[in-house]
C-alpha cells in the first residue's frame, strides 16, 4: 500500500486533432491550446497523398500521384488525403477502376 502522504506524477501528454470546435465546452477548450494550419498546397497535397497511399495502402506511386491530382482538380484547397485513401481501397491497382470510382466522386460530390 502507498503511504497517503506520497504523490503520483504522471508526464501525459493528449493531442486532439479536430476540425470544428463550436461544439466544445469552454471549460474542455481551455484546457487545450489551439493551433491553426494552413490548408495544403497541390503539391504538398500531392506529396503527402503519394507518402500515405504508397506506404499504407500499397499504392504503386504513378497511380497514387494520378488519384491525387484528379481529386485536387475536383476539390482545391478542399482535397482531403482520406478520399485518396478511400479510392485507393475502391480500386486497388487498377487504372481503369480508379477511374470509375474517381467518376462516381465527379458526379456525386456536392
Amino acid at each position: 500500500m502507498v503511504p497517503a502522504d506520497t504523490f503520483v506524477t504522471f508526464n501525459t501528454r493528449v493531442f486532439v486533432a479536430g476540425i470544428k470546435v463550436e461544439k466544445l465546452s469552454q471549460d474542455l477548450l481551455s484546457r487545450f491550446t489551439k493551433l491553426h494550419f494552413a490548408p495544403y498546397t497541390e503539391q504538398e497535397f500531392i506529396e503527402v497523398s503519394q507518402r500515405v497511399l504508397t506506404t499504407r495502402e500499397n499504392t504503386n506511386l504513378e497511380n497514387a500521384e494520378y488519384t491525387a491530382m484528379v481529386l485536387w482538380q475536383l476539390h482545391g484547397q478542399n482535397a482531403d488525403v482520406r478520399q485518396c485513401v478511400q479510392t485507393a481501397r475502391l480500386s486497388p491497382r487498377h487504372r481503369q477502376r480508379i477511374d470509375e470510382v474517381l467518376v462516381a466522386l465527379r458526379k456525386h460530390s456536392g
